[in-house]
């Protein structure tokens, strides 16, 4: 039981995308707000095929921790094409100015990142390949449909891993 439901939860998740960083445009964000600023963010990003229609809502998530950063945003997408789309075009984040995003040109939007939002599970194991990556030497470790990779150089296979049971066998055969 535990496993379906694993499964429908991945399922739903595939669909997110987690944004980190970008500043709110009021202390009390509407949803409609939320998703104006996101379809400003793909725009500017060069993503301008995705419309109103490619999200089914954007809402602000409560963080953790007190800090001084705005929530994250998680963007919910009707269409997975659409996801890729946003995800692809993320790598041109470092060009990003803070006038494209309605913001004053001096405004900080150097942490604004872009994720796939992950399932608790998920997110567990990610965190625990990192803290194995780091021990064991691994260039590369990220999340990506419903799984954990690791890679130890640009040649290497890619080990992919979608439990901590899986990892604990990666730590049991090193």
């Amino acid at each position: 039981m535990a496993k379906s439901i694993d499964t429908l939860e991945a399922y739903s998740y595939q669909f997110n995308v987690k944004i980190v960083g970008m500043p709110a445009t009021t202390q009390n964000e509407t949803s409609d707000q939320t998703v104006a600023l996101c379809l400003r963010l793909f725009e500017a990003l060069g993503v301008e095929e995705v419309s109103l229609n490619d999200i089914d809502i954007a809402h602000r998530m409560p963080s953790r921790s007190a800090s001084n950063r705005s929530n994250a945003i998680v963007c919910k997408f009707t269409r997975r094409l659409a996801k890729g789309k946003v995800m692809a075009a993320r790598r041109r984040l470092e060009n990003l100015e803070a006038s494209q995003l309605g913001f004053p040109d001096d405004f900080d939007i150097s942490h604004i990142n872009l994720y796939d939002h992950l399932t608790p599970r998920l997110q567990e194991l990610l965190f625990e390949s990192m803290k194995y990556k780091n021990v064991n030497n691994f260039k590369f470790c990220w999340a990506k449909n419903g799984a954990v990779c690791l890679r130890k150089t640009e040649t290497s296979t890619v080990i992919k891993l979608t439990s901590l049971d899986e990892l604990n066998e990666l730590r049991g055969s090193r």
